[in-house]
């Protein structure tokens, strides 16, 4: 009777029959059924996987108000990870440009759109060295836009709140601020804060069908492991050894398959330029004391 078995998955394993495989998500269908007898757990013992990844790309929905009365059109803006708030700011204000030079995106009865009249302003985000006591400090502004003949600005409604507070609004203050641009007792917002893109990924995290949920920060997951997330230009291997193995209960006692899905701490799917990953795992028998 064994009381420990290692399973070594590699992610381009099972392509057959599981062509859908990535190199951070896949599943390695083991050769025969491995039967557990009892209580058994489960730890990652060490992993190899590629340092060269692909930017994550950030999908922002947005809406850009129509005479300061309701929402236009629903428009999708993407930036991508790792990109300088001032590289975000213009890509933002590039795509809220095109959009308004789009044909018929705004047309009034005569048929002449209303970006073609003399006076139209696209609504626009910049960054600004405001002084504050005494210093001063770099904040993103937002200016609303103006259609001819229309007193109210025209300004962009953004769905995810996050992206804002990223710039530096403050999302429990901007529908008053809103409400003080479109009512002209204001011609810009100036975000609360100074912008903050955020720490780029550094941890990934192990997710596995092997196991039961089990409390991670706020949330319930299967997490099996966490790693230090080695990023470099050139596609080299990173190894990582656990010494102190963090085993958790299998939850069940015939596995066929095994399901392994890489992800960072923002919970996005980790992109691998190329390669494969090797994982392996130590099952042992749950000893009673």
């Amino acid at each position: 009777m064994f009381n420990e078995y290692f399973v070594d998955l590699v992610s381009i394993a099972s392509m057959d029959i599981f062509p859908g495989n990535t190199i951070s998500k896949f599943v390695n269908r083991l050769p025969s059924t491995l039967h557990l007898d009892g209580d058994w757990m489960v730890a990652v013992q060490e992993i190899f996987y590629p340092t060269a990844h692909k930017p994550l790309k950030r999908n922002i929905t947005y809406s850009i108000s129509y005479r300061g009365l309701r929402p236009l059109r629903k428009l999708n803006f993407t930036y991508s990870e790792g990109d300088s708030i001032e590289v975000i700011i213009s890509k933002l204000n590039d795509h809220i440009k095109i959009a308004y030079n789009r044909d018929n995106l705004i047309d009034d009865d005569d048929g002449v759109t209303t970006n073609q009249k003399a006076g139209f302003i696209a609504p626009k985000f910049e960054m600004r060295k405001i002084k504050e006591k005494d210093r001063e400090k770099e904040k993103c502004v937002m200016h609303g836009g103006f259609i001819p003949e229309s007193p109210k600005p025209i300004i962009p409604l953004f769905q995810d709140q996050s992206f804002l507070r990223i710039l530096g609004f403050d999302t429990n203050t901007l529908e008053k601020d809103y409400e003080a641009l479109q009512k002209g007792r204001t011609k810009e917002i100036i975000a609360s804060y100074q912008p903050e893109t955020g720490p780029n990924a550094h941890l990934m995290f192990i997710y596995t069908d092997l196991i039961d949920d089990h409390f991670v920060g706020d949330v319930s997951a299967r997490v099996l492991r966490v790693v230090p997330l080695d990023k470099q230009s050139k596609n080299t291997l990173a190894h990582v050894t656990f010494n102190n193995p963090y085993y958790y209960p299998v939850r069940s006692n015939n596995i066929e398959d095994i399901s392994i899905l890489l992800c960072d701490e923002t919970g996005q799917q980790i992109r691998f330029k190329s390669g494969r990953v090797f994982l392996s795992l130590h099952f042992k028998r749950k000893t009673v004391v």
